[in-house]
């Protein structure tokens, strides 16, 4: 659904249905609006082209299934800077980095990691966090394995860690327990993994807390699994290092927690962050701010956030280069400023290691077989395309000859 729709949704709603398995995580693409990619329990991930006017009937087949894991995929982050670089995490314990424009394998990272329970890019997209159930912290360019760098224990309680980055600045935050079970946050400087620059004990729960971080107003947003608060954090520059300053608290425990990008919060009611939430029964947006009155706009709560414009393309990327996305300032005409981007669903069809050989005679029957069903599959889709351009305008007609030219080519 689109951001500004209040929809009930029923079990018959169109769906995403093209894995054997739960999905475990899905992450949009942060540079092309209508991109979704998803995760699987059955060891794959995959990419999605969703229609700008949504689902109408269910969507079965990916633009890419990307295969490469042994066992199941439970992570997976778009880099935040460079287009089309995508990072999946595996029970197999390796982090493979895929050109998503392609949907093919371009980096594995085996035998760094154990199981993760937690992947995030830094700022600039060159250096990934790693967090898993050994209560490591590790940190690396994935570019260079020699960069690796971890903590053997962050937290040592029971619970699984969560962790993102603060900002542009080298330091992590931690979420976990100790062994008493009381919530733990931890500050690490990534340049100095020797001790902690502050470990603060919390309240004794045992749920997982997910961290978020504002770098405009260095608050930090832990949204608390199993239950329904949202506890909120200020980043400091004292011997304190972190202070909590409010805890929200809404109706039904949450099953999932994430935010909108900054640049799409109604400054106008001075909100400083916009989440969505998932409960048992709904998916509802909550709003965080200060009680100011609504249609002032306060220019001190506001600086610059992310663009939505990658920074570098996939091959700067590979080569070494990094850079922070470029920055907007945050004003009422912001949001009307922006323009959507969107894909036409141009990914390859498969991406296994037989479909990225350049000669024919290496594939199997059975691939054979896929590929004339992807052929035909994009036959029909053409067809029903031209029967929709007969009754709507000339201008919309679709060429038969891509047509024809498909079926010669099967």
């Amino acid at each position: 659904m689109k951001v500004d729709d209040y929809t009930k949704f029923t079990i018959n709603d169109p769906m995403l249905k093209g894995h054997t398995a739960p999905i475990s995580d899905f992450e949009f693409n942060p540079f092309i609006d209508n991109v979704l990619a998803t995760a699987s329990e059955d060891g794959t991930a995959a990419l999605w082209t969703i229609p700008i006017e949504g689902l109408t009937e269910d969507l079965k087949i990916p633009n890419a299934t990307l295969y490469g894991h042994s066992k199941k995929v439970t992570h997976l982050r778009f880099n935040p800077t460079a287009m089309s670089v995508l990072a999946t995490a595996s029970f197999d314990q390796d982090i493979r980095i895929w050109d998503a424009s392609q949907g093919k394998e371009t980096l594995n990272i085996s035998g760094l990691i154990g199981q993760p329970t937690c992947v995030e890019w830094n700022h600039d997209g060159s250096m990934i966090a790693v967090v898993d159930k050994k209560k490591k912290l590790h940190i690396f360019d994935p570019r260079d394995q020699g960069s690796a760098a971890q903590i053997e224990t962050v937290h040592n309680g029971p619970k699984q860690l969560k962790c993102c980055w603060l900002g542009s600045s080298n330091r992590i935050v931690t979420t976990g327990t100790n062994k008493q079970m009381f919530k733990e946050i931890g500050i690490w400087d990534s340049r100095d993994f020797s001790k902690a620059v502050k470990i603060q004990k919390s309240e004794k729960k045992l749920e997982i807390s997910d961290p978020f971080f504002d770098s405009v107003n260095n608050l930090i947003y832990c949204a608390v699994k199993g239950e329904s608060r949202v506890n909120i954090w200020e980043l400091v520059d004292d011997d304190e290092v972190v202070y909590k300053v409010a805890s929200w608290k809404g109706e039904g425990s949450h099953r999932g927690f994430n935010f909108f990008p900054k640049r799409f919060v109604d400054v106008l009611s001075s909100e400083l962050m916009r989440g969505i939430r998932l409960t048992d029964k709904t998916c509802e947006y909550v709003s965080f701010g200060l009680p100011k009155k609504r249609g002032a706009f306060v220019p001190s709560l506001y600086g610059k956030c992310d663009s939505g414009e990658h920074s570098k393309t996939f091959d700067q990327w590979m080569n070494g280069e990094a850079e922070e996305q470029p920055k907007v300032d945050i004003n009422p005409d912001l949001i009307g400023s922006l323009s959507m981007k969107t894909s036409d669903g141009v990914i390859v069809a498969d991406s296994t290691e037989e479909s990225k050989e350049e000669t024919s005679d290496k594939a199997s029957t059975e691939e054979m077989e896929d590929i004339k069903q992807n052929y035909e599959r994009k036959i029909t889709d053409l067809e029903n395309k031209v029967k929709e351009g007969e009754e709507a305008s000339s201008s919309q007609e679709v060429d038969k000859k891509e047509i024809k030219q498909f079926q010669e080519e099967i």
